[in-house]
């Protein structure tokens, strides 16, 4: 398990993965982007985002266009062609990520007014209230969203961009939940008498089916 997180991690953190997501970002409103407008909205080296926009472009997620006038223009939008699915969920998950990191910043931010205020437990129950809200989102999208069963072979490209999601909510509450000593030793001490709780559950039992 834990050598599966970190090749999660470290496909997630890989140079042309991380640029393909905040490409992909861009075009959360549907509409035509400039070179310029990616070049200043990503803060990647040239050579990346030439290469991962090159790259999104020779697959068919992207169409590029070269516009007349002077200096020359290159504009870039999500293919037309792309199947509906794999279009909305683009959409819908560049939207997410924006939502996310804006929900990980203000929880942190809460964490540490928290911290202030000697409100450790009652932050704790919020960032508990967080996680299980993203949690239960995360299952619905898999629900409402087969979008990997359906389309194989987009499983790459869409399955990093919702687990870079799903591990920044969760980076969030841990790193929110260690901003001070006493923050985190409420968190040890909860999380240890859940893992006691969980210990004593009853035993699931097998049934034998009984041939006579």
């Amino acid at each position: 398990m834990i050598a599966a997180i970190k090749s999660l991690i470290s496909q997630i953190l890989d140079p042309g993965n991380y640029t393909t997501m905040q490409i992909l970002r861009q075009f959360k409103d549907g509409k035509p982007k400039s070179w310029r407008e990616l070049q200043a909205n990503i803060k990647v080296s040239t050579a990346t985002l030439s290469k991962s926009l090159n790259a999104l472009t020779e697959r068919g997620v992207l169409v590029k266009r070269n516009l007349s006038g002077f200096p020359p223009r290159t504009q870039y939008m999500l293919h037309p062609a792309l199947d509906k699915d794999v279009y909305n969920f683009i959409i819908n998950q560049a939207r997410l990520c924006d939502a996310v990191e804006y929900g990980a910043q203000t929880l942190l931010n809460l964490a540490e007014a928290s911290a202030k205020m000697e409100k450790h437990a009652e932050f704790f129950e919020k960032a508990m209230d967080y996680l299980q809200q993203n949690m239960v989102q995360d299952v619905l999208c898999e629900v409402k969203t087969p979008i990997y069963k359906l389309h194989p072979s987009w499983h790459g490209l869409l399955a990093t961009l919702q687990a870079y999601i799903m591990l920044l909510q969760y980076y969030a509450v841990v790193r929110a939940l260690t901003v001070d000593p006493k923050m985190q030793s409420l968190a040890v001490k909860l999380l240890g008498a859940a893992q006691k709780g969980v210990k004593a559950m009853p035993a699931a039992t097998t049934h034998k089916r009984l041939i006579s």
